[in-house]
């Protein structure tokens, strides 16, 4: 009984399960600071665009067509910058950088959040409209190799776990909870990794 009881389990949930299995590697592969990374990060979001439709969470939605665009350009930029080792170049957001993805920040806020007020049934549209623009951020800072990329992880991956809560989701809610832990894990591994590097790739 028990057997059949896990193999439906896996009939209902295998895109969640199979996302899953995809999304720890991509995990690790940033955690080591690993190009491979990027076209893991291809494959990644078409499970979870399909994931997140499922589940209301269409702010989520939104985020994976990006990660799918941003993921193709990060590998480029990282191939560029000579990031085919895992060990690359990691640098520090600096105040300008940062204040610049604020002031970029707040006003798509409100534009998401009024677009998933107006147009969709959002699970939870002021949490949803937080970590689709958090995690537009983080991608970018993932893209330039800002060790920062990771905080903005552990906010976007707190508030993912909870919304696939409320949607019934356990699966992804286990996911991202996973993701939280790891990604605080990454942040302070990226640290050690920055200050394993030359000096000169260091600011």
């Amino acid at each position: 009984m028990t057997i059949d009881l896990l193999l439906t389990f896996a009939q209902d949930n295998w895109v969640a399960l199979v996302a899953a299995l995809i999304n720890f590697v991509w995990v690790y592969l940033e955690y080591r600071a690993s190009v491979w990374l990027w076209p893991v990060g291809i494959v990644l979001p078409i499970f979870y665009i399909i994931v997140s439709l499922e589940a209301h969470y269409y702010g989520n939605v939104a985020i994976n067509v990006y990660y799918l665009v941003t993921s193709i350009v990060g590998w480029w930029l990282w191939l560029r910058k000579g990031g085919d080792v895992d060990e690359g170049h990691i640098t520090t957001l600096t105040p300008p950088n940062g204040l610049l993805s604020l002031a970029v920040a707040v006003p798509s806020y409100f534009i998401i959040l009024w677009f998933l007020r107006s147009y969709t049934e959002s699970v939870l549209d002021w949490a949803d409209a937080l970590a689709t623009v958090i995690s537009f951020v983080g991608m970018i800072w993932l893209a330039k190799k800002w060790r920062e990329h990771w905080l903005c992880w552990i906010v976007a991956n707190a508030i993912s776990s909870w919304l696939f809560y409320l949607s019934g989701d356990m699966v992804s809610c286990v996911v991202f909870v996973i993701n939280f832990v790891v990604a605080i894990l990454g942040y302070i591994n990226w640290i050690k990794l920055q200050k394993a590097q030359p000096n000169e790739a260091l600011s």
